[in-house]
């Protein structure tokens, strides 16, 4: 009997929609998991994916001013970056298919009568993202975490998402005939990455981190217990990116609980509150310093909160790590960041307790630590820094 084509195929050519009929059983095999409810798969040209995504990162991100600000404060976007420009214009590239959680539908494109290789494992990819929430319902989940400034633990469950559709889409690929694979691997060399090489490198390495150490991770939960153990870690995911990108750690090394209180700062609004993570202190570290794994790797725990008022930021962090040791090592990676970053090589000392280092120019930079704890205070406004640095008389 043939297999019934899901909705939104009705218009394709037929061996467009014979493929579909194949590929979506073969997911099911893959993934050891039965759709309950056939997939809404549109399938549309390059050109118009482009159009969508780019229209659907304008429309959806809020804190891109903010974000711009801070980014140009800590150095790592040039002061005349246009962050949601570039942003559109690498997701616009990048992007070759998406689903939609909250339609239940899943975008992949075609640019003939036939999906190529790499077109096929693209469609695995979706279809599988789509399995999954069916069984496990995890859009509703990654969307509140998002919208509660959770971005730390966010990004934790993308890695599993997207880990978990890569591996599907790895085990599809490495069936493919030896032809097949061929033409795979050009397809995927030749795609154009002219926006995403001219991007800063920390932008690269957070849209690769759901993939690349996704991927890394689901694979080592795969190889312990299968699809079952996969499975669950939708009921329980890892809740730092620390716990995906050491898998050792998941489910043994919980983030400490830190807690920034919030404050009044005359003349500016707090944007946000979140993590940085370990993920966040790597991205960082990465570009300016070309690595210091090991003060990344000591992250314990920590709390942030972000401060605009149109033009200069305010970031107050609050950092612990897993032993007193971890505190001394990650205030010396921050200093080191920022005197690269304020070009200050000598910082004035600070008299309070925590003897921390303060890099005042156009900008104003203070960094403290005792014992276990660092605290972080960045502010556009040297005046203003100075104002936040008094919020802590215990550094």
């Amino acid at each position: 009997m043939a297999p019934t084509l899901p909705p939104g195929t009705e218009a394709l050519p037929e061996s467009l929609r014979a493929e579909i009929a194949l590929l979506i059983p073969r997911t099911e095999e893959l993934r050891e998991l039965t759709f309950l409810e056939a997939p809404v798969i549109d399938v549309i040209s390059t050109e118009e994916l482009t159009q969508r995504v780019v229209e659907q990162v304008a429309e959806e991100y809020e804190d891109v001013e903010t974000d711009e600000a801070l980014y140009r404060l800590l150095g790592l976007v040039p002061p005349d970056y246009d962050l949601l420009d570039n942003l559109t214009m690498l997701y616009g590239e990048q992007v070759a298919g998406y689903y939609e959680g909250d339609t239940k539908e899943l975008v992949v494109t075609a640019r003939n009568d036939e999906f190529t290789p790499l077109e096929e494992a693209t469609l695995v990819h979706e279809l599988t993202h789509a399995l999954t929430d069916q069984h496990h319902e995890f859009n509703s989940e990654f969307d509140r975490l998002f919208e509660s400034d959770l971005f730390d633990r966010g990004s934790a469950l993308q890695a599993v998402i997207e880990g978990d559709a890569s591996l599907v889409e790895t085990l599809f690929a490495q069936q493919l005939s030896p032809a097949e694979q061929q033409e795979f691997l050009e397809e995927a060399f030749n795609i154009d990455t002219s926006v995403f090489d001219s991007v800063p490198k920390f932008i690269q390495d957070s849209l690769i981190f759901p993939y690349d150490a996704g991927v890394s991770f689901i694979q080592s939960i795969w190889i312990e217990g299968g699809f079952d153990a996969v499975d669950g870690l939708y009921a329980s995911p890892p809740v730092s990116t620390e716990q995906v990108l050491t898998p050792s750690d998941f489910g043994t090394d919980a983030p400490a609980q830190v807690e920034v209180p919030d404050r009044e700062l005359e003349g500016y609004e707090r944007s946000y509150g979140s993590t940085w993570g370990e993920l966040g202190f790597r991205l960082m570290f990465d570009q300016v310093l070309g690595g210091a794994e090991g003060a990344a790797e000591g992250w314990g725990g920590d709390s942030y909160d972000v401060y605009f008022n149109g033009a200069d930021v305010v970031l107050v962090l609050e950092y612990v790590g897993d032993t007193p040791g971890d505190g001394p090592e990650m205030r010396d990676a921050l200093r080191d960041y920022f005197q690269i970053v304020t070009g200050i090589a000598e910082p004035t000392a600070d008299e309070g307790p925590a003897g921390g280092s303060i890099y005042e120019g156009d900008s104003y930079v203070f960094v403290g630590n005792i014992g276990e704890r660092v605290l972080l205070i960045a502010a556009g406004d040297p005046a203003v820094g100075a104002i936040a640095r008094s919020w802590y008389p215990e550094f």
